[in-house]
């Protein structure tokens, strides 16, 4: 009779009110009433009242975006209220996943204070009154906007679940990168940033949100969650026209910030848009040096940067022997942070090591639940172990899977530029990216001795160790200054391939096919695939596989026979890097067993060397 009654229920309610409703709305006020009752009572527990609650939630939250305005839209609102207070409440959905739906569906201020009033569940009324208040400092502007985020997350428990814990991260990070972009006065110091420079830093947290809101519409079956989000994308392309401008290139940064806005608005709720709308628009207002005489503007950057630490970290910021020093980004299924040795902490000059952490993100629930996940970076770690020390990789340091409150991996930390910024800046000669390309096939060869594949080969993770690279030591000079190219990041290395265990611009076909029989396939020759399209863009510049969506990114890996277009056309265009494009074709081959070792690969790129070296970069 339960089941019966509330599917009838729910049928009659998902209907929007007539004019009929709205002159006498007793009657569907009582259907609403009861409705609320079915899904807001403890009920035995062999009435199966789960998928009930979670469709009237769906049925709710889109009569609350979609309804004309009515007497009975309180009512709506407050039924929405408690249903979500039953599903938090019976442990069927996460804090955060309730937060993230009431933030995409409902837009009016009005709605969202019922909402708040409504609720009886303490920790989801302070985060929806918070995430309230984010909401009218989108709609209002206020000066400090960072703060909304920073607010949000402060509301949320601390260590309730992985998932909040991912929510809280993402919101303080993007804050953080918010107010490094509102703390700078010309272009150049944004696109100068230690480490990876700050729109790189933006895009990635934004990219973070984005993805678990997009991993709660498939949770909840909400739609809209199907495609793959493309803010981080949008917030790149906004990186390369600053870059552009900053090279004397036409003045684009406004034209890609008003397309990224756009992207970035349908894909995160409008208290997270209000203050990066207003960080990025503020770029295209910025000169491209700093005005003489303008001192450094005090803005909530350490702030952020302290609260982020704060999240989960002990007051003493110690965890497993080592005091952490501050974070340093994301990657891998994991937050990494910059620390030394606890005994250390208060020297002059401490060694500095890059520790991880798990972190189960919206890109991770896709396709792994927590347990399995948590099981990947154990495998992780033990993976790790096994590799020997080598020029070319980052050296392991230690694991300890009982440290409190998580886990930690510890690494070296390689400090000096990234490739990807060697080729952002184009002060590179042929020889350089051919000596970095050798040096990465080193670094896979001992992994793959030890067998163990990196699985996410890409410019990002490749570190130049010497920091002396920064004064234009040539990659190809002799002695000890030279500069390594240092393979890091082992967050997806492992024995086996997993799901999505790439990047989407390297990732060979096997990865994305969803084959059963995938984790039966030895991971080496992903590993080559994706050198394979780092060398051609080592060469050349350019990405072997782009495209406007990651879903054309990923057909196009799949549909080459092995000789891409791109790569084909560097043959036409010059006959002398024939051998180039035949060596590359043997590494991108759909069939993992019909690729190229990464032995004989780099053999043979050693023998083009030579003639390779007396083409200017970029080559085609």
């Amino acid at each position: 009779m339960y089941n019966r009654l509330s599917d009838w229920l729910l049928e009659q309610e998902a209907r929007p009110p007539s004019e009929s409703d709205a002159r006498h709305p007793t009657l569907r006020l009582h259907r609403m009433r009861a409705l609320l009752h079915l899904v807001d009572a403890d009920l035995p527990a062999e009435v199966d009242s789960d998928d009930r609650r979670l469709a009237a939630l769906r049925m709710l939250l889109v009569r609350v975006r979609n309804d004309p305005p009515s007497p009975l839209r309180r009512v709506t609102n407050a039924a929405l209220a408690r249903t979500c207070d039953a599903l938090v409440r019976e442990g069927l959905c996460e804090l955060s996943d309730i937060l993230l739906a009431v933030a995409m569906f409902v837009h009016d201020e009005h709605d969202l204070d019922v909402i708040v009033q409504a609720s009886m569940a303490p920790e989801l009324s302070t985060a929806l009154r918070t995430y309230a208040t984010a909401f009218r400092a989108a709609e209002d502007g206020p000066i400090g906007h960072d703060n909304a985020l920073i607010d949000l997350a402060d509301s949320l428990p601390i260590a309730r679940s992985a998932r909040v814990e991912a929510l809280r991260g993402g919101l303080l990070r993007t804050a953080h990168s918010l107010a490094a972009i509102d703390s700078s006065a010309s272009l150049t110091e944004i696109m100068a940033g230690v480490g990876r420079r700050t729109l790189e830093r933006l895009a990635d947290n934004v990219l973070w949100l984005a993805q678990l809101v997009a991993a709660v519409g498939r949770r909840l079956d909400l739609h809209g969650g199907e495609a793959d989000p493309e803010s981080g994308i949008a917030i790149h392309a906004v990186q390369e026209a600053v870059d552009d401008e900053l090279k004397g290139g036409t003045n684009a940064v406004a034209v890609a910030v008003a397309d990224a806005l756009e992207i970035i608005c349908r894909e995160l709720p409008p208290g997270f848009t209000g203050p990066i709308a207003r960080s990025l628009q503020q770029l295209g207002r910025l000169p491209h040096q700093r005005p003489e005489g303008l001192e450094p503007t005090v803005s909530s950057l350490q702030s952020s940067r302290d609260r982020l630490l704060a999240s989960w970290l002990p007051p003493s910021r110690t965890i497993g022997g080592f005091y952490v020093m501050g974070p340093l980004g994301t990657g891998g299924g994991g937050s990494v942070f910059v620390a030394c040795r606890a005994d250390e902490r208060h020297a002059e000059a401490p060694r500095r090591f890059a520790l991880k952490v798990p972190e189960y993100t919206g890109s991770a629930a896709r396709s792994l639940s927590e347990d399995e996940f948590m099981r990947m970076f154990r495998e992780e770690a033990g993976a790790l172990l096994s590799l020997p020390q080598h020029p070319n990789l980052a050296s392991f340091v230690t694991f300890d899977a009982g440290a409190k409150p998580k886990p930690i991996l510890v690494m070296e930390l390689v400090e000096g530029p990234s490739v990807d910024r060697l080729l952002d800046r184009e002060e590179v000669t042929t020889a350089d990216v051919l000596a970095i390309a050798d040096g990465v096939a080193c670094g896979l060869i001992a992994m793959h001795d030890a067998g163990v594949a990196h699985l996410d080969v890409k410019p990002s993770n490749v570190i130049m160790r010497n920091p002396m690279l920064a004064s234009r030591l040539p990659v190809t000079s002799t002695g000890p200054n030279r500069p390594d190219p240092v393979l890091v990041d082992f967050g997806l290395a492992g024995r086996h391939i997993r799901p999505s265990c790439a990047t989407v611009y390297y990732g060979a076909p096997e990865i994305w096919t969803n084959d059963k029989r995938a984790a039966t396939i030895s991971p080496m020759p992903a590993d080559t695939y994706a050198f394979a399209c780092l060398v051609y863009e080592l060469l050349t510049g350019d990405l072997l596989f782009c495209g406007d969506t990651p879903v054309a990114i990923l057909t196009a890996h799949l549909a080459h026979d092995g000789t891409p277009s791109d790569l084909g056309r560097l043959a036409e265009q010059d006959p002398d890097l024939t051998g180039l494009v035949e060596l590359l074709s043997r590494g991108l081959r759909q069939d993992p067993d019909a690729r190229i070792s990464m032995a004989a690969m780099r053999e043979a790129l050693i023998e083009l060397t030579p003639a390779l070296k007396r083409h200017p970069w970029p080559l085609g």
